[in-house]
């Protein structure tokens, strides 16, 4: 009787563990997905700063990031060229959340991809522009980019193809996934 009682508290004890096990490793992962995609926007916001308008025309072409994610105009894996000439930022991520370049034989667990999207582009033509014409004060945002950053995982920690598509139902049951969502601001600082 007494070993019986003893076998039923230590199968309890092993089910907390694995409970517990398991638990660590989500919040491990999520934490750690949220410091790639806080990652992310920080990087953005730092590329912003080559954004100015000399003359008066908008010049993003300085940009390292902002100028080809924007023109995308949907969710992009940061370009793995850009990163391999400047390491700055892979849209791949190792289980401890460094970034996977090109040449590098980590297996990547995390995925990134972000999606810019301007309020406006001119401020002249804002009245027309249907995201603003119920409101006019929208129109001084023009100088302002929307981004979203999402980064996924497998949950069962296997290894990512970074370059294929995220699935459209998103398999809630084998995916992590944060968002995060700022701005970043054209630098109108005097040249």
């Amino acid at each position: 009787m007494a070993i019986s009682v003893l076998t039923l508290g230590a199968a309890g004890v092993i089910a907390m563990q694995k409970a517990t096990l398991i638990g660590n490793t989500n919040a491990r992962n999520l934490a750690t997905a949220t410091v790639i995609a806080q990652g992310w926007i920080e990087r953005l916001r730092v590329d912003a700063q080559s954004w100015n308008e000399p003359a008066g025309v908008p010049d993003l072409s300085d940009t390292k990031w902002v100028n080809t994610i924007l023109a995308a105009g949907t969710w992009t894996e940061p370009d793995q060229a850009v990163a391999a000439t400047s390491p700055i930022g892979a849209g791949q991520a190792d289980i401890m959340g460094a970034d996977v370049y090109g040449a590098d034989t980590s297996a990547p667990a995390f995925c990134t991809q972000v999606r810019l999207t301007r309020f406006t582009t001119n401020p002249a033509t804002c009245t027309a522009n249907a995201l603003v014409a119920n409101d006019p004060s929208l129109c001084t945002l023009y100088r302002m980019v929307r981004v979203e950053v999402r980064v996924f995982w497998d949950k069962s920690m296997r290894q990512l193809d970074c370059t294929k598509a995220l699935p459209t139902d998103y398999q809630l049951s084998r995916y992590g996934l944060v968002y995060l969502v700022s701005g970043v601001l054209e630098n109108n600082s005097p040249l």
